[in-house]
């Protein structure tokens, strides 16, 4: 079965860990004996506790990847969903959540050039304008959004789930983290290494078709 073939890999890696990345190992374990995934089908699966997204088709593991999940604080809530879209060259409305913590009304106040660099527009009533312009009145901007392009923090493509409350799939603008043993690092959405491989998957087309989308700019 699809959770025999991850509990058998984990429990060759748990043999090679220690620390933290055991205590996760062995979490993961312990949910997996409880879980049925179906055999018929494509199912996602993301592994919080180890930082790897499965892709299974009929119970088969047809693509593994690294990823990058919720850090303490911010963590990947568990949930069971649907896939809704893949939108490549997306654009990124931030969370208000993520606003108040990191002060980026204060910011946009103290450094409107921050924002500018970083490809962001403002929402200030009414109307989406320069950060340059909305730092006249910094506690009247709404929402922040940040223009396509490799800069952008979701990336390049973008995976959208139903009724997950603002989590999804995404490519990122730091793919170093991919590297790191224990991936807990985002703000509670997943970050995909190999996100153009899944998104080709999930629209039933080929890497390079997603590639092409990709390079032609489209935002869909």
């Amino acid at each position: 079965s699809a959770t025999g073939w991850i509990a058998e890999a984990l429990g060759a890696r748990l043999t090679r860990s220690c620390g933290a990345e055991a205590a996760a190992i062995e979490g993961t374990l312990s949910r997996l004996s409880s879980l049925d995934l179906p055999t018929d089908g494509k199912v996602l699966v993301v592994n919080i506790p180890a930082g790897i997204v499965t892709a299974y088709e009929d119970g088969v593991p047809v693509i593994e990847s690294r990823a990058v999940v919720g850090k303490d604080g911010t963590p990947t809530p568990e949930m069971s969903t649907a896939v809704t879209y893949v939108r490549v060259n997306p654009t990124w409305t931030v969370p208000e959540s993520i606003i108040e913590r990191n002060g980026w009304r204060q910011r946009l106040a103290d450094d409107p050039g921050f924002f500018e660099d970083n490809g962001f527009d403002v929402e200030w009533r009414g109307r989406l304008v320069s950060p340059w312009e909305a730092s006249a009145d910094p506690w009247a901007a709404g929402w922040f959004v940040q223009r396509p392009g490799p800069g952008n923090a979701l990336g390049l493509v973008k995976i959208g789930l139903a009724e997950s409350d603002g989590i999804y799939l995404h490519d990122t603008n730091e793919p170093t983290r991919f590297g790191a043993d224990l991936r807990a690092a985002s703000a509670g959405c997943v970050r995909v290494e190999e996100i153009r491989e899944v998104a080709a998957w999930i629209l039933d087309t080929d890497r390079w078709t997603v590639d092409s989308m990709v390079d032609a700019g489209q935002m869909t």
